[in-house]
């Protein structure tokens, strides 16, 4: 998460995020949405639409 602030931050501040940063941010979503889908019984693929639909307050 922390991570994630950061490049939040260094976009706010128009500057450019590491590249080393960004593979962590990678490897660390497919980690996440592989237990997701696993956990969930869906494609790993489908996590990110998922996750959006239930933030966004909609059932799926």
């Amino acid at each position: 998460m922390s991570i994630y602030a950061k490049k939040q931050y260094l976009e706010q501040q128009q500057r450019k995020f590491g590249a080393i940063d960004e593979q962590f941010i990678k490897r660390g979503e497919e980690l996440l949405f592989g237990e997701l889908a696993a956990a969930l019984d869906i494609p790993k693929e489908s996590v990110p639409d998922y996750i959006a639909g239930r933030i966004g307050g909609r059932e799926e």
